[in-house]
């Protein structure tokens, strides 16, 4: 195998390493097969994992997915060879980026009023409540620890190094979410929920800027 593969949605790595851990939903990179073995890029934090085939196959196999587009137990990854059919330059590159945050923003907008679903400073509004009225289950605690707070630093700081040559600005707000995201990792891991909560409408506000700075751009 000399060729790389984006496969996606599988359960992550984590969970067919560590069996004691519940994985979430993930894309990965497969770039080498060995001995029956894949070779892959799992972003939960294993880079250079290995794998049998029939493990990752079996990571394939999942009903969590929440699109409601699936029958349960659908083997529901695709496979996709990663192919550069153009080199755009810096500015292009960063104006393409741009216009795709507005389509999701938007896209979330809509689904706000389909769905009835919170998003931005509302969402982060509605879990502030939600911890500080101690509405807050293992499974909850986990995804926080595990996958949404530390993912979600790593993700900020990724954008603010994109930004950072064509929008300072935009850049230092992703550096401050990922500051933040960050304090609510170590928060939630020593268990101090309450800080956590309190930590949540910085973020929220964090957002709101970024995203109004987004559409002035």
């Amino acid at each position: 195998m000399n060729r790389k593969a984006y496969i996606g949605r599988i359960n992550k790595v984590i969970r067919h390493i560590e069996d004691h851990l519940d994985g979430d939903l993930s894309l990965v990179l497969a770039f080498g097969l060995e001995d029956g073995r894949v070779r892959l890029h799992d972003p939960a934090g294993y880079p250079f994992a290995s794998l049998p085939v029939g493990d990752l196959i079996e990571a394939g196999k999942t009903c969590r997915l929440q699109y409601g587009l699936y029958p349960r137990d659908l083997v529901c990854h695709c496979w996709a060879e990663p192919v550069r059919t153009r080199i755009p330059s810096s500015k292009e590159v960063y104006r393409e980026a741009v216009r795709y945050f507005r389509e999701v923003y938007l896209e979330m907008d809509r689904d706000v009023v389909k769905h009835n679903m919170k998003t931005g400073p509302d969402a982060y509004d509605a879990l502030r409540r939600h911890i500080l009225g101690g509405e807050i289950g293992p499974a909850l605690q986990s995804h926080l620890i595990h996958f949404a707070f530390q993912l979600s630093a790593r993700r900020s700081l990724d954008y603010s190094r994109f930004f950072r040559d064509e929008n300072p600005e935009l850049s230092e707000l992703k550096l401050k979410q990922a500051e933040l995201f960050g304090n609510c990792h170590c928060l939630a891991v020593r268990g101090d929920w309450r800080a956590v909560g309190e930590e949540l409408p910085r973020l929220g506000e964090t957002e709101r800027r970024f995203r109004e700075l987004l559409f002035r751009e």
